[in-house]
Protein backbone atom coordinates (compact mmCIF):
# COMPACT_ATOMS: atom_id res chain seq x y z
CA UNK A 1 0.00 0.00 0.00
CA UNK A 2 2.79 2.42 0.92
CA UNK A 3 4.48 1.73 -2.41
CA UNK A 4 1.26 2.58 -4.24
CA UNK A 5 0.85 5.83 -2.30
CA UNK A 6 4.45 6.86 -3.00
CA UNK A 7 3.97 6.02 -6.69
CA UNK A 8 0.83 8.18 -6.87
CA UNK A 9 2.64 11.06 -5.12
CA UNK A 10 5.55 10.75 -7.56
CA UNK A 11 3.19 10.80 -10.56
CA UNK A 12 1.34 13.84 -9.22
CA UNK A 13 4.66 15.58 -8.59
CA UNK A 14 5.84 14.80 -12.11
CA UNK A 15 2.62 16.10 -13.66
CA UNK A 16 2.85 19.22 -11.51
CA UNK A 17 6.32 20.05 -12.79
CA UNK A 18 5.76 18.95 -16.40
CA UNK A 19 5.18 22.47 -17.87
CA UNK A 20 8.49 23.62 -16.35
CA UNK A 21 10.36 21.61 -18.98
CA UNK A 22 9.18 24.26 -21.48
CA UNK A 23 9.59 27.19 -19.09
CA UNK A 24 5.89 27.45 -18.22
CA UNK A 25 3.61 26.72 -15.29
CA UNK A 26 0.17 25.13 -15.19
CA UNK A 27 -1.19 28.65 -14.76
CA UNK A 28 0.35 29.56 -18.14
CA UNK A 29 -1.17 26.44 -19.71
CA UNK A 30 -4.58 27.31 -18.28
CA UNK A 31 -4.40 30.91 -19.52
CA UNK A 32 -3.34 29.87 -23.01
CA UNK A 33 -5.61 26.86 -23.52
CA UNK A 34 -8.73 27.96 -21.67
CA UNK A 35 -8.61 31.71 -21.23
CA UNK A 36 -6.88 32.24 -24.54
CA UNK A 37 -4.08 34.51 -23.33
CA UNK A 38 -0.83 34.38 -25.28
CA UNK A 39 2.29 33.97 -23.08
CA UNK A 40 4.77 36.85 -23.05
CA UNK A 41 7.40 34.48 -24.43
CA UNK A 42 5.27 34.08 -27.55
CA UNK A 43 4.98 37.86 -27.86
CA UNK A 44 8.78 38.09 -27.72
CA UNK A 45 9.12 35.32 -30.30
CA UNK A 46 6.73 37.14 -32.64
CA UNK A 47 8.72 40.36 -32.17
CA UNK A 48 11.97 38.64 -33.15
CA UNK A 49 10.35 37.04 -36.22
CA UNK A 50 9.00 40.42 -37.29
CA UNK A 51 12.45 41.96 -36.83
CA UNK A 52 13.95 39.27 -39.06
CA UNK A 53 11.44 40.04 -41.81
CA UNK A 54 12.16 43.77 -41.57
CA UNK A 55 15.88 43.03 -41.84
CA UNK A 56 15.35 40.73 -44.83
CA UNK A 57 13.23 43.35 -46.56
CA UNK A 58 15.97 45.91 -45.98
CA UNK A 59 13.48 48.46 -44.71
CA UNK A 60 15.11 50.85 -42.25
CA UNK A 61 12.31 52.96 -40.77
CA UNK A 62 12.92 56.46 -39.49
CA UNK A 63 9.62 56.36 -37.58
CA UNK A 64 7.87 53.43 -35.91
CA UNK A 65 4.22 54.19 -35.15
CA UNK A 66 2.23 52.06 -32.73
CA UNK A 67 -1.50 51.99 -33.44
CA UNK A 68 -3.71 51.72 -30.37
CA UNK A 69 -2.66 50.61 -26.92
CA UNK A 70 -1.49 47.20 -28.10
CA UNK A 71 0.37 48.80 -30.98
CA UNK A 72 2.18 51.13 -28.59
CA UNK A 73 3.47 48.11 -26.66
CA UNK A 74 4.40 46.34 -29.90
CA UNK A 75 6.24 49.44 -31.16
CA UNK A 76 8.23 49.69 -27.93
CA UNK A 77 9.20 46.03 -28.03
CA UNK A 78 10.18 46.21 -31.70
CA UNK A 79 12.21 49.42 -31.29
CA UNK A 80 14.16 47.82 -28.46
CA UNK A 81 15.04 44.88 -30.69
CA UNK A 82 15.87 47.14 -33.63
CA UNK A 83 18.36 49.16 -31.61
CA UNK A 84 19.76 46.05 -29.89
CA UNK A 85 20.38 44.44 -33.27
CA UNK A 86 22.14 47.63 -34.40
CA UNK A 87 19.86 47.83 -37.43
CA UNK A 88 19.32 51.41 -36.34
CA UNK A 89 21.31 53.34 -33.74
CA UNK A 90 19.46 54.55 -30.70
CA UNK A 91 20.75 58.12 -30.64
CA UNK A 92 19.15 60.90 -32.64
CA UNK A 93 22.41 61.45 -34.53
CA UNK A 94 23.34 58.51 -36.70
CA UNK A 95 27.02 57.58 -36.86
CA UNK A 96 26.89 56.96 -40.59
CA UNK A 97 24.70 58.50 -43.32
CA UNK A 98 23.07 55.20 -44.29
CA UNK A 99 21.92 54.43 -40.73
CA UNK A 100 18.88 56.59 -39.91
CA UNK A 101 17.88 57.91 -36.51
CA UNK A 102 14.79 56.25 -35.08
CA UNK A 103 11.68 57.99 -33.74
CA UNK A 104 8.62 56.43 -32.17
CA UNK A 105 5.07 57.71 -32.45
CA UNK A 106 1.58 56.63 -31.52
CA UNK A 107 -1.89 56.70 -33.03
CA UNK A 108 -4.73 56.53 -30.57
CA UNK A 109 -7.76 54.46 -31.51
CA UNK A 110 -11.40 54.53 -30.49
CA UNK A 111 -13.30 51.24 -30.48
CA UNK A 112 -16.93 51.51 -31.58
CA UNK A 113 -19.15 48.64 -30.43
CA UNK A 114 -22.51 47.41 -31.63
CA UNK A 115 -25.07 45.20 -29.89
CA UNK A 116 -26.15 41.88 -31.30
CA UNK A 117 -28.43 39.14 -30.03
CA UNK A 118 -26.75 35.78 -29.61
CA UNK A 119 -28.81 33.23 -31.55
CA UNK A 120 -28.15 30.41 -29.09
CA UNK A 121 -28.62 32.16 -25.75
CA UNK A 122 -30.83 35.04 -26.83
CA UNK A 123 -28.65 37.44 -24.85
CA UNK A 124 -27.38 40.79 -25.99
CA UNK A 125 -23.64 40.96 -26.56
CA UNK A 126 -21.32 43.69 -27.72
CA UNK A 127 -19.27 43.21 -30.87
CA UNK A 128 -16.67 45.47 -32.41
CA UNK A 129 -18.26 47.52 -35.18
CA UNK A 130 -15.18 49.48 -36.21
CA UNK A 131 -12.05 51.13 -34.86
CA UNK A 132 -11.50 54.81 -35.57
CA UNK A 133 -7.90 56.01 -35.85
CA UNK A 134 -6.85 59.42 -34.56
CA UNK A 135 -3.99 61.59 -35.78
CA UNK A 136 -0.38 60.62 -35.13
CA UNK A 137 1.25 62.39 -32.20
CA UNK A 138 4.73 62.93 -33.66
CA UNK A 139 6.20 64.93 -36.52
CA UNK A 140 6.19 63.19 -39.89
CA UNK A 141 8.29 64.49 -42.76
CA UNK A 142 7.63 63.63 -46.45
CA UNK A 143 11.04 61.92 -46.66
CA UNK A 144 10.37 59.63 -43.67
CA UNK A 145 10.13 55.86 -43.92
CA UNK A 146 7.27 54.84 -41.66
CA UNK A 147 6.58 51.46 -40.09
CA UNK A 148 2.99 51.16 -38.83
CA UNK A 149 2.52 48.38 -36.31
CA UNK A 150 -0.40 46.71 -34.56
CA UNK A 151 -0.26 44.04 -31.89
CA UNK A 152 -3.20 42.18 -33.47
CA UNK A 153 -4.40 42.43 -37.05
CA UNK A 154 -7.87 41.08 -37.80
CA UNK A 155 -9.37 42.71 -40.90
CA UNK A 156 -6.66 45.24 -41.69
CA UNK A 157 -9.18 48.09 -41.67
CA UNK A 158 -7.27 49.91 -38.92
CA UNK A 159 -4.00 49.60 -40.83
CA UNK A 160 -5.68 50.90 -43.97
CA UNK A 161 -6.93 53.99 -42.13
CA UNK A 162 -3.50 54.56 -40.59
CA UNK A 163 -1.80 54.34 -43.97
CA UNK A 164 -4.19 56.99 -45.34
CA UNK A 165 -3.27 59.36 -42.49
CA UNK A 166 0.45 58.93 -43.13
CA UNK A 167 0.14 59.37 -46.91
CA UNK A 168 -1.91 62.52 -46.26
CA UNK A 169 1.19 63.91 -44.53
CA UNK A 170 3.06 63.71 -47.83
CA UNK A 171 4.89 60.42 -47.31
CA UNK A 172 5.08 58.23 -50.42
CA UNK A 173 3.01 55.05 -50.14
CA UNK A 174 6.04 52.91 -50.97
CA UNK A 175 7.77 54.37 -47.90
CA UNK A 176 5.02 53.12 -45.58
CA UNK A 177 5.19 49.50 -44.38
CA UNK A 178 2.44 47.90 -42.29
CA UNK A 179 3.15 45.23 -39.71
CA UNK A 180 1.46 43.21 -36.97
CA UNK A 181 2.92 41.09 -34.22
CA UNK A 182 0.04 38.67 -34.73
CA UNK A 183 -2.19 38.22 -37.75
CA UNK A 184 -5.40 36.73 -36.41
CA UNK A 185 -7.25 35.51 -39.45
CA UNK A 186 -11.04 35.20 -39.04
CA UNK A 187 -12.58 31.76 -39.06
CA UNK A 188 -14.62 30.67 -42.07
CA UNK A 189 -17.87 31.16 -40.20
CA UNK A 190 -16.96 34.78 -39.43
CA UNK A 191 -18.21 35.93 -42.81
CA UNK A 192 -19.42 39.19 -41.26
CA UNK A 193 -15.79 40.33 -40.95
CA UNK A 194 -14.62 41.76 -44.29
CA UNK A 195 -10.96 41.84 -45.33
CA UNK A 196 -9.63 45.35 -45.90
CA UNK A 197 -5.83 45.22 -45.82
CA UNK A 198 -3.24 42.50 -45.38
CA UNK A 199 -0.17 43.56 -43.37
CA UNK A 200 3.04 43.77 -45.37
CA UNK A 201 4.67 41.61 -42.70
CA UNK A 202 3.73 39.89 -39.47
CA UNK A 203 5.37 37.98 -36.66
CA UNK A 204 3.06 35.00 -36.30
CA UNK A 205 -0.39 33.80 -37.37
CA UNK A 206 -2.65 33.32 -34.38
CA UNK A 207 -6.14 31.93 -33.82
CA UNK A 208 -8.74 34.73 -33.57
CA UNK A 209 -9.81 33.49 -30.13
CA UNK A 210 -6.44 34.26 -28.54
CA UNK A 211 -5.91 37.42 -26.49
CA UNK A 212 -2.79 39.43 -25.69
CA UNK A 213 -1.33 38.96 -22.19
CA UNK A 214 -1.98 42.61 -21.29
CA UNK A 215 -5.72 42.26 -22.03
CA UNK A 216 -8.61 40.98 -19.99
CA UNK A 217 -10.64 38.41 -21.91
CA UNK A 218 -13.85 40.01 -20.62
CA UNK A 219 -13.07 43.35 -22.27
CA UNK A 220 -11.17 42.06 -25.29
CA UNK A 221 -11.64 43.77 -28.65
CA UNK A 222 -11.14 40.49 -30.50
CA UNK A 223 -13.49 39.87 -33.43
CA UNK A 224 -15.18 36.76 -32.04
Amino acid sequence: MMTLILTIIAIIGFIGTLPQFWGYSWKDVYRYALQGSVPWDTVHEATLKLLQKITTLGFNPTVVVGIGRGGILAAGLLCSEITRSKLIVQSRQADTPHVPALRIGTMNTKVIFKSQVDEKSGRQRSLVDRIDVEEIDCTIQPEDRVLLILAQNFTGATLEKAVSLIVARGVLRENVVTAALFWQKPRLEQHHIPDAHEPDMFGMILAPTKTMPWKSKDVSTNRV
